[in-house]
């Protein structure tokens, strides 16, 4: 698929949805990057590598939407996500793992701790 030099612009008078995504693994990063950039409603804001990099940027950046790892050095999904949304009410967080399948125990934990999807 062949990315559009310059993604349609919003609609004028409406602000486009935040998106932020903490992962470590550069090769997703930079795709949630490529799909949100061709998305006129939306723009990336910022991404980090971990889940307490990811709170620090979330308190600078305050993202309307989170995609969050659970797998990660430092701190992992599960273990930042109260704290991601403690750092900013309202926060989206969607879960994005290969342990977040239908019925995993850790994607009922995502759920109960406050993520929106997974």
């Amino acid at each position: 698929m062949a990315l559009a030099p310059n993604p349609p612009s919003a609609a004028p008078g409406v602000r486009p949805i935040k998106i932020m995504v903490v992962d470590d693994s550069a090769v997703v990063r930079g795709l949630v990057t490529r799909w949100v950039e061709q998305e006129k409603d939306m723009v990336m804001v910022g991404s980090a590598t971990d889940g307490a990099k990811g709170i620090e940027k979330i308190k600078e950046l305050q993202p309307d939407v989170l995609v969050l790892d659970i797998e990660m050095p430092n701190m992992n999904g599960l273990d930042a996500l109260p704290k991601m949304i403690a750092a900013k009410p309202g926060l989206k967080v969607l879960m994005s793992s290969t342990l977040t399948t239908q019925g995993a125990s850790v994607t009922i934990r995502a759920l109960e701790l406050g993520a929106a999807d997974y």
